[in-house]
């Protein structure tokens, strides 16, 4: 079993705009503008958990962690 979850990504970034409050890939919120998304999957081992989604306000926050 592996020491922490892998994420499989299922989407390239896509543009999209927050309707609703998201909390981004380096924890700041958005709300009522203009971002990406992504869809995930994060498993641990053989075991894989519920579908996720990644949000980003722009591609330097993309970048960022990378």
């Amino acid at each position: 079993m592996p020491a922490w979850p892998h994420i499989h990504v299922r989407s390239k970034w896509k543009p999209a705009f927050a309707v609703l409050p998201h909390r981004t890939i380096t924890g700041k919120w958005i709300w009522l503008q203009r971002c990406f998304y992504r869809d995930v999957m994060i498993f641990d081992g053989d075991w894989i958990d519920e579908p996720d989604v990644q949000w980003a306000r722009d591609a330097l926050e993309i970048i960022e962690t990378m």
